[in-house]
């Protein structure tokens, strides 16, 4: 019998802890994984031990194309339905990980596993919308980045940890488990926080007009541009 799905609203420091495990399913997937790749390059390209720096490009891809498709369909069938769906490719795409034999099969698996955790960052962003507006939504956007901020920290030496102990399959494992625990959490605890009537109907054509839309605002551009150019930055400085 599935559970029902919960009526009261979290309290507000829960809610904040929870945005900020969301969020943080991108970088503690980006990050853990780092020094593992010697490992990996070890395993899969033994003769060009760079090209194990792509596990890290496939996961941004996946989480690049997963948000285009996130977003209209946590806007069409609200957030849990989004996040569930989200958190049962990533975990499902970790443990197809686990068992790749080859590289390409495990870019494959990293790519949907940055499609699963893009809906939790969709979603992470949505419910915050949803439930605050003005100087209350940037308080809580603050809150949550503060505890987020701490995950590149950590996420390396919990990276290097399981790869000590049980090796880069075990750090797949992580990522499989994490993701069902964040499920979890939301699933239990976080009720709904779109309205059916604000819902709306799931149509490509709607969704490409609506990106054509933002695409034709100068202002839009040049946040994208600043915004790309930025985080291009980083994943160049973390891959490489």
């Amino acid at each position: 019998m599935p559970l029902p799905a919960p009526k009261r609203p979290l309290p507000f420091v829960e809610l904040v802890l929870l945005l900020a495990a969301l969020m943080s399913m991108v970088a503690f997937s980006i990050d853990s994984i780092l020094p593992g790749l010697p490992a990996l390059a070890s395993r899969f390209t033994p003769d060009d031990a760079s090209r194990a720096q792509l596990v890290v490009s496939a996961f941004v891809l996946g989480l690049g194309l997963g948000q285009l498709v996130a977003g209209p369909i946590a806007d069409s069938y609200g957030r849990r339905t989004t996040m569930l769906l989200g958190a049962l490719l990533y975990s499902a795409g970790a443990l197809a990980a686990r068992e790749a034999d080859t590289l390409n099969a495990l870019l494959a698996m990293r790519a949907s596993q940055g499609m699963g955790a893009a809906a939790a960052r969709v979603v992470s962003q949505a419910v915050m919308r949803d439930l605050f507006s003005g100087r209350a939504q940037a308080r809580v956007g603050s809150l949550v980045f503060s505890f987020f901020v701490v995950v590149p920290a950590v996420a390396p030496l919990i990276g290097q940890q399981v790869i000590t102990r049980v090796g880069w399959q075990g750090l797949f494992s992580t990522y499989a488990i994490f993701g069902m625990v964040v499920l979890g959490w939301f699933w239990i605890r976080q009720p709904e926080t779109l309205a059916p009537e604000n819902r709306r109907s799931f149509r490509p054509a709607r969704v490409i007009a609506a990106m054509g839309e933002v695409l034709r605002s100068p202002v839009a551009r040049r946040y994208l541009l600043v915004a790309s150019l930025g985080f291009g930055q980083l994943m160049a400085y973390i891959s490489s």
